[in-house]
């Protein structure tokens, strides 16, 4: 009976799919690569080999740009081998992932064989169609990718799933506990390794031990946190003046725009000379939170619009719509706040700015980073505020008395040690489950 009634859930979730796709269709994300989410002829590869032989070792999937960087170090460490070099069909949701993924597949192509793809809708049609064309060995998810139309077509093909650098949040986890508890059994993965025990913990209630082997990890984003020296192109656009500080807002979300709009205003009210730079996010959110910061007395400018050699003048507020360059941005700002955590959604990376010398502010939202632990705050590697009130005046003061960076970067060292190698263990994870 529970089998009838898994089985009947699934085709209703199909159901649902083919349903909404009118109007995923007309979704801007998902409208790119809308061909290759559908999975049609070719989606893998012209050719197809004999059923059975693989075409891609492994499958491995990670959502969006944060997860593809991780996918990016695993490439890296994997074309330094002698001796494992699978075959890659690499997939994520969104177009910012897809340019990660194939920046870092070009990096190794010397050494990898790699397929990039946008990752199929998880229709279970369109999921087994993915199947029979990839023929993968072992599927691999990075953080919280629990599809359920993949993972039951890799059950219904003995096809192993490991789930590296795992990550559930409490709200998650109250979520997935919604579904009946025989629905597991269908689509557990068969190992887990998440980056803390809270983690592992909730993946253990959601599947169990008899169904799924969990243990923990090192986070691979910690191996991932490297110092970007600015290009002569961002230094030509925010070249150094002592009475014009440079504050950014990065990685910025759509729940909290009025907020950083807030921010910003009072910003200009203590600091009229700062250099203001907001970065969202998501790319389609720039015209909104450009939106957002212009009035009568203000003319935002948009970052693609500068001139090769163009310096923003002191009191500006730039929206950064060019992807890929935040990293750099936290090198050359006096002041730091990391978006997504002003609203409850959890924060974004705080731990890039450290590397690049700044102890950032963030919201009272964090718990995507639970992982990083106290003693960010306790080492003073980054300050906690509550409200865009609180944040106008931190980032005021840090802006007008910056923090030595190598100060900074000393602490940020010593909190690192020990916490580096989970690459390697991603890398071992997946040669286990591959070998004869």
């Amino acid at each position: 009976m529970q089998n009838k009634l898994f089985l009947a859930a699934l085709k209703v979730y199909g159901a649902v799919w083919t349903a909404a796709q009118p109007l995923l269709r007309k979704n801007k994300r998902l409208a790119e690569g809308w061909t290759e989410r559908l999975v049609g002829p070719g989606w893998f590869g012209p050719e197809l080999t004999s059923p059975g032989n693989a075409q891609a070792d492994i499958w491995l999937h990670g959502a969006s740009a944060g997860e593809c960087r991780l996918v990016e170090n695993i490439l890296r460490e994997l074309a330094a081998m002698d001796d494992f070099h699978p075959r890659l069909l690499l997939t994520a949701c969104t177009r910012q992932g897809i340019d990660v993924l194939r920046q870092a597949a070009g990096n190794a192509k010397d050494a990898l064989t790699t397929t990039v793809r946008y990752f199929p809708l998880d229709a279970p049609e369109a999921m087994n169609r993915a199947f029979d064309q990839a023929q993968p060995r072992l599927i691999v998810l990075l953080e919280t990718e629990l599809w359920p139309g993949l993972l039951y077509c890799a059950a219904q093909r003995d096809i192993p799933v490991l789930v590296l650098n795992a990550r559930m949040t409490p709200g998650s986890a109250r979520g997935y506990a919604l579904a009946p508890k025989s629905f597991a059994k269908h689509i557990a993965p068969r190992k887990v390794l998440a980056v803390s025990e809270q983690d592992a913990a909730r993946f253990e209630k959601i599947f169990g031990p008899d169904s799924t082997e969990i243990g923990t990890m090192l986070n691979i984003k910690f191996d991932s946190i490297t110092a970007q020296t600015a290009t002569g192109s961002l230094r030509e656009h925010l070249p150094d003046m002592p009475d014009s500080p440079i504050v950014v807002l990065g990685s910025t979300r759509k729940e909290e725009e009025h907020a950083v709009a807030r921010t910003v205003e009072l910003l200009r009210k203590k600091m009229p000379r700062a250099r203001m730079v907001v970065a969202p996010r998501h790319m389609h959110r720039t015209k909104k939170q450009y939106d957002r910061l212009a009035g009568p007395a203000v003319a935002p400018i948009l970052a693609s619009t500068l001139a090769p050699n163009e310096h923003i003048r002191p009191g500006s507020i730039v929206v950064w719509d060019r992807f890929g360059e935040l990293n750099e941005l936290y090198g050359l700002a006096q002041a730091v706040f990391v978006g997504g955590s002003l609203a409850p959604l959890g924060g974004q990376n705080i731990l890039e700015p450290m590397a690049q010398g700044v102890a950032p502010c963030v919201g009272p939202s964090l718990f995507n980073f639970e992982w990083t632990g106290p003693e960010i705050f306790s080492m003073n590697l980054a300050r906690r505020v509550a409200n865009p009130e609180e944040l106008a005046l931190v980032l005021s003061e840090s802006a007008a008395h910056p923090e030595n960076r190598e100060e900074v970067r000393k602490r940020f060292d010593a909190y690192l040690s020990g916490k580096r190698g989970g690459t390697r263990q991603a890398i071992e994870a997946m040669r286990a489950f591959l070998q004869p």
